[in-house]
């Protein structure tokens, strides 16, 4: 599969899985992990492990040993097993972790302690252009992309309503504790649009596609899709609005 969408042992790689829509996996969700890093010997696997439905103003407070992904078997298996393997390692983001797999991995989670909002330009998610990363949709559609909220964060300037923000808490595996003050939390692009550009994407030449399993694989090209993204921005007559996005790409 990796070969045939042009990722290279070295790629930066993360991945949406839906466990079902693959079927039957040899070792289960832990087989399926060692499958992925297998691939990406000297590369980053990285897995989204989000907990932006338990964390907030009501539990404002993170802890990467114990908080739970909202998003999924897959994810929650990844995070435990960054406490089980080597070169692994849970990031400190308090509503969007990610688990981290890989020689790089310590060093690239590295500030997301320091974090402001969800998916800040120079984090985790933002660094996705500078690593020429790939995004695979593994049995799930665009609306997982995560890395889409990256752009609308980087086009789009926070929101004025003091409502949108809250006084988070992130705890690190050794038990410190870093407040992270005035926490936004908002997006103006809803992720449940985000499928309404697929056939734009693929005009742009940003999706490829595979199988794994009995899953749909959809690779998202991370420079194809900002660069893509961006020109429809600049397009559109409000890029706060996504819907503008999609008028613009007709």
């Amino acid at each position: 599969m990796f070969d045939e969408l042009g990722i290279c042992p070295d790629s930066t790689v993360a991945v949406h899985t839906s466990l079902k829509s693959i079927g039957g996996i040899e070792g289960g969700a832990e087989g399926l992990l060692d499958y992925y890093t297998e691939l990406l010997p000297e590369g980053l696997l990285i897995v989204p492990t989000h907990t932006w439905a338990v964390i907030n103003r009501d539990n404002p407070v993170y802890d990467v040993r114990e908080s739970v992904p909202n998003i999924g078997v897959f994810p929650q298996i990844c995070a435990k097993e960054t406490f089980r393997r080597g070169n692994a390692i849970r990031s400190l983001h308090p509503t969007h972790s990610v688990a981290v797999f890989g020689k790089r991995a310590k060093d690239y989670v590295t500030g997301e302690e320091n974090t402001r909002s969800r998916t800040p330009v120079d984090g985790v998610w933002g660094r996705f252009y500078d690593e020429d990363a790939r995004v695979l949709l593994i049995g799930v559609g665009l609306e997982r992309n995560t890395y889409m909220h990256s752009i609308d964060e980087e086009v789009n300037p926070f929101p004025e309503n003091p409502d949108l923000y809250f006084d988070a808490v992130t705890t690190d595996a050794d038990g410190r504790r870093y407040e992270l003050p005035h926490m936004n939390t908002s997006f103006y692009w809803s992720s449940v649009d985000f499928p309404l550009l697929g056939d734009y994407l693929d005009k742009k030449g940003v999706m490829s596609y595979s199988t794994l399993g009995n899953a749909r694989v959809a690779c998202f090209d991370v420079r194809k899709g900002h660069d893509a993204l961006i020109e429809l921005c600049q397009k559109a007559e409000d890029p706060l609005d996504f819907h503008s996005l999609v008028k613009a790409a007709e």
